[in-house]
């Protein structure tokens, strides 16, 4: 009987030990923050749009205000280096107002949201991060013409990494969703690994990339592949360097974007792969030579039009550089390059010799150089298409000029690369967003507009150009040479500068399609600084057998440190283009055309540390004349303001564009007012 009822008790304070220490190390897991903060935050924005093209007027009001508290939790899950996390919360209200030409409405929300990120194993080589989160963000100036200038953000992602000389890797994806007009959709997935050797002098570097993006409840849908895989390696006297890249881009989209149908499709591939060996040699001569590879493909289909192109290049490259003390250095260069199409096979051949020699007087530094060069151009086929890309400044007028001189200009398509959403591609409709004019033997794009959705003065853009060259069979050989001086004199106080270049084109065989140019061309200006001034002024000439060409360019620049937390810049230019066709007449039923260009953009800043106010005034203004005229202006403020517990930022953005292109005329105002009050409550 005593040992059954001594078994029952030990077996009882078994149970009862064992289920405390169960519930002892349960709440070891609940989650304990170490650290808070909490704030309440009151932000609002404007956004007005006006946009006048010939008897169409378009207009836009948007207005959003929110108030909600914020709070910010830091801690860990068990322990700090087992789990570590940080909590954000926040709650309140938004009053919205929207108007165009059509409707008009106002709405009253609540505001709420969270994230919460996680990281376990913080402090080991390798760890895995998760995050969750709901926001609900006020966009300064809004999505466009009668839309929200608030979105809601949903997100969740996660990351395994691991990190450990020489090794680094990870793992990812994550999920981006915006309930706006825009629903926007974006899943991404990504790998990466990367290898660093210190003794051996060896990188390794890949990564692979993919989207997937849709808006418009679906209407637009974009994919897009990106794999790089990049090595180097070193040795005493040589380095040699290897990469591969592949982009793959598809979009299919049934909004408004085209011209001829709301349904478009395109898919584009490129890949490179490139190696060099670059050797030191002696005698002080050093050896380079690589070879790139490269596979552009396209498919498109607008409508009932469907369209599909690729071009393979391949291109070898030799050069030798030799220095002579300090004073001379001497550069041969040779390259073959053939490119073959889906009709066409063109092959290039170029061999160059340039010298350069330098040289420190009493008067100052002085600086000549003499280079020279052959080139062979083989072409066979049909029409060839090409791309090409341009990133351009919003601050000035928005034209580019082809790269070849035997263009289709029928076949001439833009677009443009929408960065904010994925690399999202956007058409541009031909005399509404652009123009193709005929200047002289080249052909020039001119952006008169762009679509709604992307007409940011504040933002650069990539433009992507589509077109076919006239389809011929030819051998063109080209000759070059050319030489420069320019002398500092009196500690760089001013430069005097000029520069010739003459150029000879021979038909060798076949029939070429344009008009062989030979012509030569020089310049002389004169470059100054002092102090914080610079500047220069150039005047350079063109004289061909097809074309004669005036063009004048000053720049000034100013930049000062006014005191210790006040500066400011300021820089003017301008550009003068007298160009006459001596052969046949521009696409503007001219024969000469003059171009100028103003530019202005100037800035001013200042802290002040005890109030602990920064501000921030810049403007810009453009002017354009000469295959019609468009006028930019903008002005940015930007202030923040910290006073205790409390701070203050205010954005004014306001820009205007008088666009007049062949009888086109388009007036675009838009103004912004954005600004965050935060005040800190504990």
């Amino acid at each position: 009987m005593k040992r059954i009822l001594s078994a029952t008790i030990i077996t009882g304070i078994c149970t009862l030990t064992s289920g405390t220490l169960v519930h002892a190390s349960a709440k070891r897991f609940i989650p304990r923050y170490a650290d808070y903060s909490g704030e309440i935050v009151l932000q609002g924005s404007f956004s007005g749009r006006q946009t006048d093209s010939g008897k169409r007027s378009n207009s836009s009001r948007e207005f959003a205000l929110q108030e909600f508290f914020h709070a910010k939790g830091i801690g860990f899950i068990y322990r700090p280096s087992f789990i570590s996390m940080t909590t954000d919360v926040s709650l309140g209200l938004q009053q919205q107002f929207n108007e165009t030409n059509t409707r008009s409405y106002d709405k009253n929300s609540n505001v709420w949201g969270f994230r919460q990120d996680l990281t376990l194993l913080p402090s080991h080589p390798y760890n895995l991060y998760l995050y969750i989160g709901r926001s609900q963000e006020l966009v300064e100036g809004g999505y466009g013409v009668g839309q929200s200038s608030s979105i809601v953000l949903w997100e969740y992602g996660a990351q395994a990494r691991y990190e450990k000389r020489p090794w680094q890797s990870s793992i990812s994806y994550s999920h981006n969703e915006s309930e706006s007009v825009w629903n926007s959709v974006t899943d991404t997935y990504a790998a990466n690994l990367y290898y660093f050797n210190t003794l051996d002098l060896i990188n390794v570097n890949t990564s692979y990339h993919h989207f997937d993006s849709s808006r418009y409840a679906g209407l637009n849908t974009t994919n897009k592949d990106v794999f790089a895989l990049h090595f180097r390696k070193r040795w005493d006297n040589f380095r040699f360097v290897s990469r591969g890249d592949l982009d793959q881009h598809e979009q299919e989209d049934n909004y408004l974007f085209t011209e001829n149908s709301p349904t478009y499709w395109e898919h584009r591939q490129r890949w490179e792969w490139y190696t060099e060996g670059a050797a030191y040699l002696p005698y002080n001569v050093d050896s380079k030579l690589s070879y790139r590879k490269t596979n552009n493909e396209q498919s498109s289909r607008r409508g009932g039009y469907a369209n599909s192109t690729e071009n393979n290049t391949d291109s070898y490259n030799l050069k030798f550089t030799h220095r002579l003390f300090k004073s001379v250095v001497t550069i041969l260069n040779g390259s073959y390059r053939i490119s073959e199409s889906l009709n066409a096979k063109t092959e290039q051949q170029n061999i160059r010799l340039g010298s350069s020699y330098t040289k420190r007087t009493r008067l100052g530094n002085i600086a000549a150089g003499l280079s020279g060069g052959i080139s062979d151009t083989t072409s066979a086929g049909s029409q060839t298409t090409l791309s090409e890309e341009y990133r351009l400044s919003p601050s000035s007028p928005t034209s580019f000029t082809l790269g070849s001189q035997l263009v289709d200009p029928e076949t001439v398509s833009i677009s443009v690369i929408d960065h904010t959403e994925n690399g999202i591609l956007v058409s541009l409709i031909r005399n509404v967003h652009f123009l193709v004019v005929n200047v002289g033997q080249s052909y020039r794009v001119v952006i008169i507009g762009l679509p709604v959705q992307l007409a940011n003065p504040w933002l650069e853009y990539t433009y992507l150009a589509d077109y076919a060259t006239l389809g011929s069979e030819y051998t063109l050989r080209g000759t070059t040479f050319g030489g420069h001086l320019r002398t500092l004199l009196l500690d760089g106080l001013i430069t005097p500068h000029t520069s010739y270049r003459q150029y000879k084109q021979d038909v060798v065989n076949g029939y070429f399609p344009g008009d062989p140019n030979s012509g030569n061309s020089y310049s002389l200006g004169l470059t100054f600084a002092y102090g914080s001034i610079n500047g220069d002024v150039t005047q350079s000439w063109v004289e061909s057998e097809v074309e004669s060409q005036e063009r004048f360019n000053a720049w000034i620049t100013y930049d000062t440190q006014i005191q210790q937390y006040t500066g400011g810049s300021c820089s003017l230019a301008y550009e003068n283009r007298n160009i006459e066709d001596l052969q046949s007449r521009f696409s503007t039923g001219e024969s000469q055309l003059e171009e100028d260009i103003y530019s202005l953009n100037a800035q001013i800043y200042n802290y002040w540390p005890d109030w602990k106010l920064n501000t921030n005034l810049s403007g810009n203004y453009s002017l354009y004349q000469g295959l019609g005229q468009t006028t930019t202006r903008g002005l940015l403020f930007n202030t923040t303001w910290n006073i205790g517990r409390m701070d203050l930022s205010l954005r004014l953005n306001y820009s205007d564009t008088e666009s007049d292109m062949s009888g086109n005329k388009t007036n675009t105002g838009y103004s912004t007012v954005w600004f965050l009050l935060r005040r800190k409550l504990f």
